[in-house]
């Protein structure tokens, strides 16, 4: 068996191999005998029919097909084997020659990765500080959660909260879609509608009603309302007063549990806010390390890994646009892209992403980072809980078995994290069953 090999850009390989004759003869045989056992040929038994026949009746280019079917994918076999190529996918094959019998197999293989002087990377942590501005913002935001509504007998003004009723129509009285509404409620002075309408509603009293007429913004949403005048009828159902609770003992109780004072829920809010700043510093100085093996880096990114990412990518924003309840199509067309606008615009970026993946497993290899299989089984029951659907009863004693996906994927990313912890100078603290 002759062969060449010649590289070819983005880790694929051109190998063309060539079959001696007494080589090709054992395929050729094994191919007649197969078409005997499945011919009916009047007058002969099946397994029993010369070669003579069988040209005859399927034709040599039959017969050379189905001894090709037979022979490529066990004398490629062979080949990437001496080789020393392991293809990611399916190779290409190409028939070049009959006789003599050669063809050729384009083989995307997995990329050869050089990072030099991986280990000489630190990527220093920025000093972590909560301020009181950030604190008090944070309780402002719980106050507004837990802020208490009074009915009031004066003209609505900005802070308020109101209820109303209002019902939109062209100045000859025509209905218009999208411009009614019952007990909507607003806060004023937070735009929550547009300021020609909120303005109107300022100095209005519970009971009273009012009609007047507005012309919408030319670029609003919706078309037939944009730039065009409507009359509106409106009632003001209800004025309420909005009123902050105080931050004192009581509050820090209805948050925090009834052992909480309002000094123990400011220290409770600075831990939150630390340990939000840490783990925000820990994804900036993971990135930044990334950032500087990639540019270390050396390989040539097949497109296949490239393709996977991006369909991971596109996966994951699909679902995201679903939630807010948009098919992918929609998306596409409200952002004026196609498919192929998006892929070009975002290969980029998948390209990147796909290149820190094979630069971990490439570290990881190096590393020899191992983890105890105790920690492995409690954070792959962590994942199997956490991919539950919501309010599904589930088997605490659950089995997870080391050659499950789910075992692999724990470790893996726990070997992930143990690498960035060594790089990053982060050691393992005990944490309490409480957090």
């Amino acid at each position: 068996m002759k062969r060449e090999k010649k590289k070819l850009p983005k880790s694929q390989v051109q190998l063309t191999v060539e079959i001696e004759n007494d080589v090709l003869g054992k395929y050729r045989q094994g191919s007649l005998a197969a078409l005997s056992a499945k011919a009916n040929i009047p007058g002969f038994r099946k397994g029993h029919i010369p070669e003579k026949i069988l040209v005859e009746h399927y034709g040599e280019a039959m017969i050379l097909s189905e001894m090709a079917e037979r022979a490529i994918p066990d004398l490629l076999t062979k080949a990437m084997i001496e080789e020393k190529i392991t293809p990611l996918i399916l190779p290409e094959v190409s028939v070049e020659s009959l006789n003599p019998f050669r063809f050729t197999a384009i083989i995307t293989s997995f990329p050869e990765i050089t990072l030099e002087k991986w280990e000489d990377v630190s990527v220093p942590k920025k000093k972590i500080v909560v301020s009181e501005k950030e604190k008090e913002k944070v309780i402002d935001e719980l106050r507004e959660r837990f802020i208490e509504r009074k009915p009031v007998d004066r003209p609505a003004k900005d802070g308020d909260f109101v209820e109303i009723s209002f019902f939109g129509k062209t100045p000859d009285g025509v209905p218009l879609e999208g411009t009614e509404s019952k007990m909507h409620p607003v806060v004023l002075g937070k735009g929550q509608l547009l300021s020609d309408f909120e303005k109107e509603l300022i100095g209005m009293k519970t009971g009273e009603e009012k009609t007047f007429t507005m012309t919408f913004p030319k670029d609003y949403g919706a078309q037939h309302l944009s730039g065009k005048p409507v009359v509106f009828d409106i009632n003001m159902v209800g004025v309420y007063e909005q009123v902050l609770p105080m931050v004192d003992d009581a509050f820090a109780q209805k948050i925090f549990g009834e052992t909480a004072s309002a000094e123990s829920m400011r220290l409770e809010i600075e831990k939150i806010l630390l340990e939000k700043a840490e783990n925000e510093e820990r994804s900036r100085r993971e990135n930044e390390l990334l950032e500087i093996w990639n540019k270390k880096a050396t390989m040539d990114l097949p497109d296949i890994f490239v393709q996977e990412e991006m369909t991971n990518m596109k996966e994951f924003l699909k679902d995201r646009v679903q939630q807010m309840g948009f098919t992918w199509e929609q998306h596409l067309a409200n952002m004026k892209k196609t498919e192929e606008d998006f892929e070009k615009e975002n290969w980029p970026e998948a390209e990147k992403r796909s290149r820190e993946r094979l630069i971990i497993g490439y570290l990881l290899d190096l590393s020899e980072i191992s983890i105890p299989e105790k920690n492995i089984q409690h954070f792959a029951h962590e994942l199997f809980h956490e991919e539950l659907p919501p309010h599904t009863h589930h088997n605490h004693d659950h089995n997870i078995t080391k050659n499950s996906e789910l075992w692999k994927r724990a470790e893996h990313r726990l070997r992930v994290e143990a690498l960035f912890d060594r790089f990053l100078g982060i050691q393992k603290k005990k944490e309490s069953s409480e957090k």
